[in-house]
């Protein structure tokens, strides 16, 4: 059996531009019981909520997060 991604077998693939493209989302979510705010800063402690913002909004998770009750100081 062969794995496709796009119709292209990766067995033709080099594994440097395959690794490349690959990504893992993991099933078990980490977020701590805090603000989304909060758990945003565990990647970059010393971000400004601009660059939270700026983040988010090429995360495309921007409008979700202020729709919420207390935007990014809503408790997850």
């Amino acid at each position: 059996m062969n794995s496709y991604i796009d119709s292209h077998d990766i067995a033709g693939i080099t594994q440097e531009p395959l690794w490349a493209n690959l990504s893992v989302i993991p099933q078990d979510v980490g977020i701590f019981d805090k603000t989304v705010l909060e758990n945003l800063q565990l990647a970059k402690y010393d971000a400004s909520f601009d660059e939270i913002v700026e983040a988010c909004e090429k995360a495309r998770v921007h409008n979700n997060i202020i729709q919420m009750t207390n935007g990014y100081h809503s408790i997850v």
